[in-house]
């Protein structure tokens, strides 16, 4: 381990250096590898250009989760905003080349027919339910991995309409936002209770 790491201060500071220079150095790259110039990202975004420039800029330091969101909504990337440990922070950034910090964006995926995998999703999520249960993941299918772990959530959650509806954007677009999320939460008995 680094000395400095074991520092608490030094810690902190990293964490937020981490964070600013990161994220600007994404936004940057993510804007470049769609093509984007700042005032064509500004108008997707409804901002001045300038805005853009203090994004792009890592001494900015004020970024808001409803940045954030919008600027996924302009480039078409998901965003993932979760608090982990240290060492799972230090392998996210073992590669932080433009390259790697340059996501495609959902329709380059879809070219790419990463979606086209079958049962991806629940494939990936019934192994991760089966290693929480010490089970093997071939002993385990995806139906029994969604009815096991949520019950009463809609079977839309069970495919691609699933991951758009965490956002309240079902097949119709009228969900209200979250309602996935509740859904699961009243699916596990633990929390009927609570509610």
């Amino acid at each position: 381990m680094n000395d400095e790491f074991k520092d608490r201060e030094y810690r902190d500071y990293f964490v937020e250096d981490n964070i600013r220079n990161g994220i600007a150095f994404q936004i940057r790259a993510i804007r470049k590898r769609q093509g984007l110039s700042q005032q064509e990202l500004a108008v997707k975004m409804d901002k001045a250009q300038n805005v853009i420039s203090r994004l792009e800029d890592p001494d900015y330091g004020k970024l808001t989760l409803k940045t954030l969101l919008s600027l996924a909504k302009a480039f078409d990337v998901g965003l993932l905003v979760k608090f982990v440990s240290f060492s799972e922070l230090m392998d996210s950034i073992r590669d932080v080349s433009e390259k790697a910090l340059a996501v495609p964006s959902f329709d380059e995926e879809v070219a790419q027919k990463f979606f086209d995998r079958p049962s991806l999703i629940e494939e990936f999520s019934a192994s991760k339910f089966a290693n929480s249960r010490g089970q093997s993941a071939e002993r385990i299918s995806a139906a029994s991995y969604r009815s096991a772990l949520a019950p009463n959530v809609p079977e839309a959650l069970s495919g691609m309409q699933g991951i758009a509806l965490h956002s309240g954007l079902a097949a119709g677009g009228n969900a209200p936002r979250g309602a996935a999320w509740a859904s699961i939460r009243m699916a596990n008995p633990s929390n009927r209770a609570n509610a």
